[in-house]
């Protein structure tokens, strides 16, 4: 279910750019009932600082910032965060690529949900 989740967020912000806060709160609600309460605090807190410099240097979007916290926090597992980390950053690769050859150029808007929600899949991969 919580996989389902994930590709209706990409696919909602591949689409429009935005990732709906009403979705933010049942995967947050949904990651919690699946993980039995484990929070990985450690992410979370790679998430703060990570998310913090992303909106400032990056001109990354909010709910992206928001999505990353709430996967890192209830999501990951405990010890993934690098290869959650790695999973991010081949699927952004990955989007990049996609763009230039759709746009012919690295301009304009990427959405980054579905590098964060592929991350998450890479990470299942290990």
């Amino acid at each position: 279910m919580l996989a389902l989740l994930l590709l209706i967020i990409s696919l909602i912000d591949l689409l429009s750019h935005r990732i709906p806060n009403k979705l933010l709160l049942i995967l947050s609600i949904l990651a919690l009932y699946e993980s039995a309460l484990t929070l990985n605090l450690m992410g979370a807190f790679y998430a703060v600082i990570i998310g913090a410099l992303a909106l400032q240097l990056a001109d990354i979007g909010a709910g992206d910032v928001k999505l990353f916290f709430i996967i890192a926090l209830l999501v990951i597992p405990k010890g993934e965060m690098l290869a959650y980390l790695s999973g991010i950053s081949i699927s952004a690769l990955l989007l990049l690529v996609l763009h230039f050859l759709v746009m012919r150029s690295f301009t304009g808007r990427i959405a980054f949900a579905p590098a964060l929600c592929g991350g998450v899949l890479a990470t299942s991969l290990y």
